[in-house]
């Protein structure tokens, strides 16, 4: 689209012609931005594909740390060492599972929002916009439970997964019986994390906003003395200290939620646990008891 919208078809006349005024300021604007993507296009590009890249790197590291996180955590309940080499390493071996978990659940919510907005863009493209509205409300009011019960199933999913070396579709099932039985539980747990993220946003707002206004001076200084180059090296270093702000933050952050989530998840699976483990064990004690004699049964009761 903004090659569509800055090839030389489209052009815009900014001097003063015969019967033409002196050109707007959106013009002139519009005008410059063109200038500067036709002349940096390579860069531009260059730089997408260079982010694109960036965020797949991010999105498998991510899952690897998770992976890793949760193994560490539970070494260090059991009390075994643990390192970030050792969790890494450990995490390695779930990227695949974690990854089918994690597209199945984007499926899921692909899916549950191609099918509610369907309905709406059809009969909003017949101009029934009262009708069309009603059916919107209506779709978002359906997907939010979709979406609660999406993220559960990733959270438990990846504990079923990790701890328990099941399967994705597995790990889905176990999930989603798990919620199923404990979805009040689920729930106000789920909301406890609410103040917390909400206060994690606002810190970083309140470290974003200084910074901006420091770059932003500095990206003016640098361009009145280098032009556009200083502006881009000013905007990238901005950029990257952004960057490893919010990874700072998010990391322990992560650290925390992943923490609770594993002990929450311990308690509401546990008994569960204990009560399979002492139904095998009273089965095998049956199965190790001696058979009595028949014969001196049958003395005994005579």
């Amino acid at each position: 689209m903004i090659i569509a919208l800055s090839s030389p078809g489209i052009n815009y006349n900014l001097g003063s012609g015969h019967n033409e005024g002196p050109a707007s300021p959106s013009s002139v604007l519009f005008h410059s931005y063109s200038e500067f993507i036709n002349s940096h296009m390579q860069m531009i590009i260059a730089g997408a594909i260079i982010f694109s890249i960036i965020i797949i790197i991010l999105v498998i590291f991510g899952i690897i740390a998770r992976a890793g996180l949760l193994k560490s955590i539970d070494a260090v309940l059991k009390n075994k060492p643990v390192g970030f080499k050792a969790g890494m390493r450990e995490g390695k071996k779930y990227l695949g599972r974690l990854f089918v978990l994690g597209l199945t659940i984007s499926f899921l919510i692909l899916a549950s929002v191609i099918v509610l907005a369907t309905p709406v863009a059809f009969v909003l493209i017949n101009k029934a916009f009262v009708t069309g509205i009603f059916l919107g409300i209506l779709a978002f009011i359906i997907l939010i439970p979709v979406m609660i019960l999406c993220s559960f199933l990733k959270v438990y999913g990846n504990i079923y997964v990790v701890l328990g070396e099941l399967s994705a579709w597995n790990a889905l099932e176990k999930a989603y019986e798990l919620f199923r039985k404990n979805i009040l539980a689920s729930i106000i747990m789920w909301l406890l994390f609410i103040p917390i993220g909400f206060a994690l946003m606002l810190a970083i707002i309140m470290i974003i906003i200084p910074l901006s206004l420091l770059f932003l001076a500095a990206g003016f200084g640098l361009h009145s003395v280098a032009g556009t180059h200083g502006a881009i090296i000013t905007a990238c270093v901005g950029a990257i200290c952004f960057l490893a702000i919010v990874l700072s933050v998010r990391s322990i952050y992560e650290t925390f939620i992943q923490s609770a989530w594993y002990l929450f998840f311990l308690e509401i699976a546990k008994p569960k646990v204990e009560e399979m483990v002492s139904e095998e064990a009273l089965e095998k004690k049956e199965e190790t008891l001696p058979v009595p004699d028949p014969v001196k049964t049958i003395g005994v009761e005579k």
